[in-house]
């Protein structure tokens, strides 16, 4: 890998987050010139990030507005693109690395790819006959498998990592951090644990959000403070951006405590020094969290409303996830403008959690309907595990069957580690998954079958193309399921969508070969299901619920 350039056209948090990806390629390739494309709002995170060589930054708000400006041609905006383009391919960049996984992003690169024909590229492109080729199969899991679950197998770093071909490196040194507000940071956050106790620890709060959807209530998080202040082991820091709205909430809470509460204002190029010096960063999902992640702070995040919950939680070993029970979890953004956020995660339930995440060997208590799940690392990647609270079994369950699934799928991973941990569940809950699992194999292979009598049909008989393609459109039907048994179907519809055929012979040559593997992946789910029937289990209590990482 000679020069990469990675293509991150999103927000703050996905353009830190660049920097796990960065250190890994540069820990295995350390002459590797890396480059990144972002939103111009979003520059400055990207020179935060250690090791980036070239920024090339797009401006939204300009195209936009010669998009809406009626005295100016489409073209003009066009224009701007082509101008953008031209600046980057004069870089010579040998690889690209289309990150940004939407529409724009994979066109853009794609444009970058016609001008370019040398350029090797990763993850997704766009012919000109609007057919999308994949790099490799991580980048169908990334673009066509993972963003159709809810409960995902797969964390997004660990497919940044397998669609470039890198492992991934862990290292402290991901931010660029100021010196100054370093050694800052640095002093007066130990003689706040001087003034509280040698044992105590510093725990950071992040108040807000850019969607209020996932912050806790204002209540909530006011009890939560008391609880941390009356604990004489911790020392609770208010953590705030320098925006008006937040250090009126700051202020606001900081009132009730009679002002008696630890506030720090930062910035986006301050914050990462403060996090580097405290022992928990509590918060909801927000920039603030990948920050503190790249900083090795563990985090307790607070999942709510429409955070994308295990596919970008934290990484950083031993960090948490407090979360309603995910069987009772609605993540679609558009539920939330018609809907009030409802949860059960009250004041306690955080501070318990907290109290297990400080304390070695402390036995969270967790109000029913909450899971608490901590982040540890196995030979694919981020794994989360729930260690204490509400078990949704079948989820739980399905979650490991469609990891160890894609793990025997790719081969690239070793399998013991998954497999072990299938152990961990009841014997009667993996019979019941199980069975159910069998009857969805059961009817996706009935209609791969009638499919395929549908396509035999239609080759000696063109007028029975209206037969094959409503048994066609029946099986994709099977991609709707959130569990094990859609994952096949997701990948056969991934490339039954994008065949680049020379006719109509080859199209359904292709077709066909294509349903045949099929029917093959359909018979790996379907021993997926049985090692994870036969294991033997662990005895569980009638609550359902688990402690510690260990079923009770």
């Amino acid at each position: 890998m000679n020069s990469l350039l990675i293509v991150n056209l999103k927000r703050f948090g996905d353009v830190y987050t660049t920097a796990h990806l960065v250190q890994s390629i540069k820990s295995q390739n350390p002459h590797c010139k890396i480059g990144m494309v972002v939103f111009s709002e979003f520059e400055q995170a990207a020179k935060n990030i250690n090791d980036i060589d070239e920024v090339y930054t797009l401006s939204r708000k300009r195209i936009s507005s010669l998009l809406k400006n009626k005295i100016f041609n489409n073209a003009k905006a066009l224009e701007e693109v082509h101008d953008f383009a031209q600046r980057i391919t004069r870089g010579n960049w040998t690889e690209l690395f289309n990150m940004s996984n939407d529409f724009f992003g994979t066109y853009f690169c794609s444009y970058l790819k016609e001008r370019e024909p040398r350029l090797a590229i990763y993850g997704t492109t766009v012919n000109r006959n609007k057919t999308v080729n994949f790099s490799n199969e991580f980048a169908t899991i990334f673009n066509d498998v993972i963003t159709n679950r809810e409960n995902s197998p797969l964390h997004f770093q660990d497919c940044y990592h397998s669609i470039l071909g890198v492992s991934r490196t862990e290292s402290s040194a991901k931010l660029s951090l100021s010196p100054r507000y370093d050694e800052l940071a640095k002093t007066q956050i130990e003689q706040l644990k001087k003034t509280a106790g040698e044992n105590s620890r510093v725990i950071a709060i992040q108040l807000k959000t850019s969607d209020v959807n996932k912050e806790l209530p204002y209540l909530t998080m006011r009890n939560l403070i008391a609880f941390l202040k009356e604990d004489q082991t911790i020392v609770p820091l208010i953590l705030f951006a320098p925006i008006q709205e937040e250090r009126e909430l700051a202020a606001s809470i900081n009132k009730e405590f009679g002002n008696s509460l630890i506030t720090v204002e930062a910035d986006l190029a301050a914050v990462g020094s403060v996090l580097n010096n405290v022992d928990l960063l509590v918060t909801p999902d927000t920039v603030v969290k990948h920050i503190a992640d790249l900083a090795g702070t563990r985090v307790l995040e607070i999942s709510l409303g429409p955070s994308p919950f295990l596919k970008q939680g934290p990484v950083t070993t031993g960090s948490a996830i407090i979360t309603d029970r995910i069987s009772d979890r609605n993540f679609k953004v558009s539920h939330y403008k018609t809907n009030i956020i409802k949860t059960r995660i009250k004041a306690k339930d955080v501070y318990e959690a907290v109290k297990f995440m400080i304390n070695d060997g402390y036995i969270p208590s967790m109000d029913k309907g909450l899971s608490l799940y901590v982040s540890q690392q196995d030979s694919m990647g981020t794994r989360y595990d729930i260690v204490a609270g509400d078990v949704p079994w079948n989820k739980e369950i399905d979650r490991i069957a469609s990891r160890y699934y894609i793990g025997e799928t790719t081969r690239r991973f070793k399998l013991e580690e998954i497999k072990s941990s299938i152990t961990n569940f009841p014997t009667e809950a993996r019979k019941n998954w199980s069975n159910g699992q069998k009857e969805r194999a059961a009817a996706i292979l009935k209609d791969l079958l009638s499919t395929l009598r549908m396509l035999a049909k239609m080759k000696n008989n063109t007028n029975a193309a209206g037969e094959f393609i409503g048994s066609l459109d029946k099986l994709l039907n099977h991609c709707a399921g959130d569990d094990l048994m859609a994952l096949p179907v997701l990948f056969f519809r991934a490339r039954v969508e994008n065949i680049q055929a020379t006719d109509r012979k080859d199209s359904m040559n292709q077709t066909e070969k294509l349903l045949y593997e099929l029917k093959s992946h359909i018979q790996k789910a379907y021993d997926v299901c049985k090692t994870v029937e036969a294991d033997k289990a662990t005895v569980v209590n009638t609550n359902n619920t688990v402690t510690n990482g260990y079923t009770l």
